[in-house]
């Protein structure tokens, strides 16, 4: 576990200095990952039902994913990692399998994918080819374990 905050996700034009909660992750230590190692969070993708930010009838908060630079410069939103559920971690690939306005645990087994490689940062993607219009969300107990 990083911490016990609960990161806000956002384009970076709507994000008010006093509502941002950010975690300096370049202060922590390389974690190698172990066959067994596993990355866990928690996710919600917010609608337009609970932020003005979001158009109406719009998932494109659904579109974001945890990704990991790891040392040899690659990552995991191009490696074949899959959540639980079997959907790819790209971010474009969680596009729709995220409930709105509901907590989503997102797991993935690194190990299967990098083992022995080293995680050099923590990064929250948003893709959605050819959208416009916002997304926004919260982030919630991230592990590495």
């Amino acid at each position: 576990m990083l911490g016990r905050s609960t990161w806000w996700c956002a384009p970076a034009e709507q994000s008010p200095k006093d509502e941002t909660d950010s975690g300096d992750v370049s202060r922590l230590a390389w974690i190698t990952v172990r066959d067994g190692t596993t990355l866990s969070y928690w996710i919600f993708p917010q609608s337009d039902a609970t932020t003005p930010w979001v158009s109406a009838g719009s998932d494109d908060s659904t579109c974001v994913a945890v990704d990991l630079i790891f040392t040899d410069g690659s990552d995991l939103r191009d490696s074949d990692a899959t959540d639980q559920s079997g959907t790819g971690m790209h971010p474009a690939d969680q596009c729709g399998h995220l409930t709105l306005d509901a907590w989503n645990h997102v797991t993935v087994n690194l190990g299967a994918v990098k083992a022995g490689q080293a995680i050099s940062k923590i990064l929250v993607g948003y893709d959605r080819p050819g959208a416009t219009g916002g997304y926004r969300g919260y982030l919630d107990d991230l592990s590495i374990a």
